[in-house]
């Protein structure tokens, strides 16, 4: 990247933390300064026509830099490191605040004993129990793990249903995988841990809970990292009923940023997998034949 280049980016706010990778769609693509180290968001794209595009996909920002107009001012490479001195100085406090909030999930997680499969909730939503705990006074606990495998933050889940994260933990990138990766077998990520707990149930694939659907993109390239030769499914909830689709939207987003990864829409407005299957509907026979009808 030339110095003006830089330059534009970091007046929209878009600094690369780590050296930029290009993947196949030919965009490089790196995680911001700022943002969560997994979740590799910011990107650009060179033109033919010597134009570069980039932006940051969690923000939603697409802007266009046209080499020699707009953005030809002399660069400033002093006020450049200063700026990138101030961003990683404010990103190491941020980095303590989720430290501390990790030692503590770890901790509450450490302190606690498995789920009862009793648990009013996890029979309301007929699921099992996967890697999960249970307080005292009956609460769910779901550990979410970053790409080190490290627990990050909770959520926890009365039995009303009621969500709950622990404050000040990391999400970006976080995840609850039910199941091992088995080689040539897909991974799918849908958004919560029922969800998570029926995919798992009725397909015997590995299953991530990404915990909303905004966190479907970061987990998903924290998966491409973790098994670079998966083939990638996301399991998308129907929020058709919500007015915005916002299942269907983090889907496409994510397939946008990953060309590899593909998408299932639960066909049903207002359900999701675990919706899906508790009314009876075989999930195995959507996602092949939505698969087939794509290829």
């Amino acid at each position: 990247m030339n110095y003006e280049f830089m330059k534009a980016m970091e007046n929209a706010g878009i600094v690369p933390l780590r050296t930029p990778r290009r993947n196949a769609a030919g965009y490089f693509r790196f995680p911001v300064v700022g943002g969560s180290p997994y979740d590799w968001c910011g990107w650009y794209r060179e033109n033919d026509d010597g134009s570069i595009c980039y932006g940051d996909f969690s923000r939603d920002i697409s802007l266009t830099y046209f080499p020699h107009r707009e953005h030809s001012d002399p660069v400033d490479l002093d006020e450049y490191r200063v700026f990138v001195e101030r961003q990683l100085e404010k990103d190491k406090t941020i980095q303590d605040v989720q430290r501390n909030a990790a030692t503590l999930a770890l901790d509450i997680f450490r302190r606690n004993s498995p789920a009862l499969p009793t648990h009013h909730y996890l029979v309301a939503k007929k699921v099992g129990v996967h890697g999960i705990r249970q307080t005292m006074d009956g609460r769910l606990i779901i550990p979410l793990v970053n790409g080190d495998g490290r627990i990050s933050t909770l959520q926890f889940i009365s039995e009303n249903g009621s969500k709950r994260l622990l404050g000040g933990g990391c999400v970006q990138g976080c995840f609850h995988a039910i199941g091992d990766h088995k080689q040539n077998w897909p991974i799918v990520i849908v958004e919560g841990y029922a969800t998570a707990a029926s995919t798992f149930e009725n397909t015997g694939v590995m299953t991530v809970m990404a915990i909303n659907a905004g966190n479907i993109p970061a987990v998903t390239g924290t998966m491409r990292d973790l098994h670079p030769d998966a083939r990638i499914i996301i399991l998308a909830d129907n929020d058709a009923l919500k007015g915005t689709n916002t299942g269907l939207k983090a889907a496409r987003k994510t397939c946008e940023m990953f060309p590899d990864v593909q998408y299932v829409l639960i066909p049903v407005p207002g359900m999701d997998a675990n919706d899906y299957v508790n009314a009876g509907h075989d999930l195995i026979d959507l996602i092949r034949r939505e698969l087939d009808e794509k290829a």
